[in-house]
């Protein structure tokens, strides 16, 4: 039921009064519950009507729709799937299985009992809704203006095409499935594509103009699949098929298989994926065979589980695009040309310090494949291709360089700036890494990023343009828009978003020295203009016009807000999340710097406790993986459910000091850097803080815990630990396989652990906290998931084998049936609770746990 909030805003106006009159009380795990995470949600075309919806981790989320100039509001307790008609005269929403249609003019509000979806048509003119029977499920599809209903019954699916205009749908009954085509602005009007009893149709499949349909067909019989297409829905008396014993080029040992459909702009390719086709014979080898000759570790299989396919159905041919080397990424030249990757002629990973392909071109008509490039790094958004496929761009050599597809030229784009567009100052080993690749424009431009600037490249006249000015190096300038549409898995990181710059580009900026961030817009005519910059953290924007933006910000003592501005006004808060924050205590954060052993300035981020007083001392605790200052300005909502049992504002509003501290890596020795920067952050934190020296604590999960397991075995300064899943061991994880079965060689030779002496030298094996654990004098609280296969719970094992061993104080918790975080929230709860239990042991002389135990074996007193 819907009611006006004037209650509700009423109740906050008089507890914010009372506030004001009495002291704040201190937060406790009991008021947990009242926080809340506020998203933005819908708005009407002319930003008057917005939508914002309060989750809750344990409690029913509430959906509000509020006017922003009248400020009338609807609070709509467990309401969700919001959309706001683009006229704003109706706004619809889902509360369990109900579908909400309130007319925002007459407030009058329809209910749809047992919906089990809806949605809109692009224009808006039609409503399509899912109703659930006893028997089945029916599609009604209602003419938002005219209010005409058609009912469907036994409707399986349905997919409206992307132009709004037409619903492919399947219907079963009895075992007869059909498909039919409906004409929106013919609603009494459909037409039946195909009828059987034979079999199932599945995965209704348009193209972007949606003048045609493909879809598979499951054949009972033959227990295979097959492909129907319509190449014109206003004619679709002709249905081409697909069938693996109908064409002669079909491979004999292969058939198609359910996965993604894709169909070409034009309608004259689709493409699918065929699978090798096994038969099972009773003595089938099933031993795996690892070889010194094999040139990765576990050996590169040849037998490819799916090859992406190409079908022709004008001259009913097709080609096969994969096989057991080459892997397509990506599709170019308007879906007539494919990106092929050689992945297996770079191996050993040790030997060339990184990823590296061989990059080919297929020419799907002709079937003539070019090998592009050579030693191509294997990157994200490293080698690219527009969106019409007119280009590719690739990074290679620290530069951007350009392929013509027509021309067959390439060109190199930033040899001669005297800027660096390679990553020349990291220490994770990717110098000739790229900063990134921001998007394309229309008309064919690149847009790239330097350290700090985007640079245009304009590739039609061979011009480049710097479109921001990162002032000395201060302020980070990065692209805000959207991921392109999904086409396959194999497609991430290859392809990019395309933005109309005549239009203007909405624009991120960070400042690297405060860690405040903003936004801005870039106009052709008039360049970079700012339109928000201050000491908060930008969570979304949304452009209402070209005048008005929404956004979402925080502080860390301040909840997210969502704000509006009209270009050339002050911002204007439309919702504020966590009203009652102002009754609690609650913690401030400060920017430090310090320098690392290179003499880099470093930064970090430190969190003060609740109703901190300069004159009392207050314990630390540290939390530590790689750069982490970043979250300065972050607001945390309190709560137990922590993927790895650590919260900062838990910490803060029961009197911690919080340190996040950026780590300045030195190649081959990342725990000792680990150890000098953290030394480094905690002296400066002592410089502006009142800090318990005496009562300091450190925790870190995965990589962290590792560098947890290193600093405390160097150092006594800290009166306990937490490991979370962390690698003890660093010659059995440099010799292990990750989550996805690769070796973890390259982790350490070109990525995050940074050390690349010999796995058998000493100076390896003595940056590995297990074998520095003789040293470790500090209580340590270990905890992993058994279903960890990142780092797998043998780690923790280990490291607890060895403390216990050596008669070290220490403690394991094992999660049973947890992966590398914790999912359940019942551990989520235990986890952050016996966290903060340790920690007041150690830290604060709060009284034991039961299950906590300062002395080992039997020295333990009666």
């Amino acid at each position: 039921m819907i009611s006006r909030n004037i209650l509700f805003w009423f109740y906050l106006l008089v507890v914010s009064f009372g506030c004001l009159a009495q002291n704040k009380q201190a937060l406790t795990p009991n008021d947990y519950d009242l926080w809340h995470t506020l998203k933005m949600g819908d708005t009407s075309a002319d930003g008057i009507w917005t939508s914002y919806t309060m989750s809750y981790p344990t409690a029913t989320d509430t959906l509000f729709l509020e006017n922003t100039e009248t400020k009338q509001r609807y609070v709509i307790p467990s309401g969700y799937h919001e959309r706001i008609l683009a006229d704003a005269a109706m706004f619809s929403y889902m509360t369990a299985d109900t579908l909400h249609l309130l007319n925002l003019r007459s407030g009058k509000d329809r209910q749809i009992l047992q919906v089990q979806g809806y949605e809109f048509t692009p224009n808006h003119n039609h409503l399509l809704y899912l109703k659930a029977s006893k028997e089945s499920q029916a599609l009604y599809i209602t003419d938002v203006n005219t209010k005409d209903t058609r009912q469907f019954d036994h409707v399986t699916s349905y997919r409206v095409n992307p132009t709004g205009t037409h619903v492919a749908i399947v219907q079963s009954k009895q075992g007869v499935s059909r498909v039919k085509i409906i004409t929106l602005d013919k609603l009494k009007e459909d037409k039946a594509l195909v009828e059987t009893d034979t079999g199932e149709f599945r995965q209704l499949t348009w193209n972007k103009p949606g003048t045609s349909l493909a879809y598979y067909y499951f054949n009972n019989y033959t227990n295979r699949f097959e492909i129907h297409f319509v190449f014109d829905i206003s004619h679709p008396s002709n249905i081409g098929q697909l069938k693996a014993d109908s064409i002669v080029e079909f491979p004999d040992d292969r058939h198609i298989i359910s996965r993604k459909l894709l169909l070409s702009d034009d309608g004259t390719k689709v493409f699918f994926d065929i699978a090798q086709t096994t038969q099972e014979t009773p003595d089938a080898e099933t031993v795996d065979v690892w070889n010194s000759t094999d040139l990765q570790i576990p050996p590169k299989s040849s037998d490819r589980r799916h090859f992406w396919t190409v079908w022709f159905p004008e001259s009913n041919r097709i080609h096969v695009i994969e096989d057991a080397i080459l892997q397509a990424v990506a599709l170019a030249d308007n879906q007539n040309i494919v990106l092929l990757l050689d992945d297996t002629r770079y191996l050993p990973t040790y030997q060339y310090g990184d990823r590296y392909s061989d990059v080919y071109l297929l020419n799907l008509e002709s079937g003539k494949r070019t090998k592009l490039i050579e030693q191509q790094l294997r990157a994200p958004r490293h080698l690219v291709v527009s969106e019409t496929g007119d280009y590719i761009a690739y990074f290679k050599d620290k530069d951007w360089w350009y392929y013509d597809i027509h021309t067959g030229n390439h060109g190199n784009l930033t040899q001669n700036l005297p800027v660096d567009f390679n990553k020349a100052q990291s220490d994770r080993l990717d110098t000739h890494h790229a900063f990134g690749f921001g998007g394309w424009t229309a008309d064919g431009g690149m847009l790239v990023y330097g350290a700090y600037d985007i640079w245009l490249f304009n590739l039609a006249n061979g011009t480049h343009k710097r479109l921001t000015t990162g002032t000395l190096g201060t302020v980070r300038y990065r692209l805000i828009g959207v991921e392109p549409p999904f086409i396959r898995n194999g497609f991430f990181g290859f392809i990019a978003s395309t933005y109309d710059i005549d239009a203007s580009l909405l624009i991120r900026s960070i400042d690297t020295r405060t860690l405040g961030e903003g936004f801005g817009i870039y106009d052709t005519d008039i360049g970079y203009q700012a339109v928000v910059q201050q000491a908060s953290k930008l969570i979304a924007v949304k452009p209402i016009s070209k005048n008005q933006y929404y956004y979402v910000e925080s502080r860390f003592d301040v909840s997210p807000r969502i704000m509006s501005i009209t270009l050339g006004n002050t911002p204007k808060t439309l919702a504020q999340g966590n009203l009652q924050q102002t009754d609690f205590e609650w913690g401030s954060s400060k920017l430090i710097t310090y320098s690392s052993f290179k003499g880099d300035s470093l930064k970090g981020a430190l969190f003060y406790p609740a109703h901190y007083n300069p004159e009392n001392s207050y314990p630390l605790v540290v939390s530590i993986y790689e750069n982490t200052s970043d979250a300065l300005h972050a607001y945390t909502i309190p709560t137990m459910h922590n993927y790895a049992g650590f919260n900062v504002s838990n910490f803060t509003t029961s009197g911690y000091f919080v340190l996040y501290p950026d780590i300045s890596y030195e190649v081959n020795t990342p725990g000792t850097s680990a150890l000098f920067c953290v030394n480094a952050a905690i002296d400066a934190a002592h410089q502006v803080a009142n800090i318990d020296e005496g009562n300091m604590g450190i925790i870190g999960h995965s990589f962290g815990g590792f560098e947890v397991g290193y600093i405390i075995s160097q150092t006594d300064r800290f009166k306990a630990a937490v490991i979370g899943a962390g690698v003890t061991d660093l010659l059995s994880f440099y010799l292990g396989l990750d989550s996805s079965h690769i070796s973890n060689m390259e982790r350490f030779e070109s990525a995050q652990f940074r050390n690349q002496h010999p796995f058998t030298s000493q100076a390896f094996i003595k940056e590995s906290p297990i074998m520095n654990v003789q040293s470790i004098d500090s209580p340590v609280l270990l905890w992993t998931g058994s279903d960890d296969t990142m780092v797998p719970p043998t780690y923790s094992i280990k490291m607890y084998a060895a403390l216990w061993r050596l008669g070290k104080i220490s403690t394991l918790l094992m999660y049973p049936d947890e992966p590398h975080v914790l999912m359940k929230p019942k551990n989520q709860t235990d986890l952050s609770r016996k966290v903060m239990t340790w920690f007041d042991y150690h830290l604060k002389n709060r009284p034991k746990a039961p299950w906590i135990y300062d002395c080992v074996k039997k020295k333990c007193p009666n």
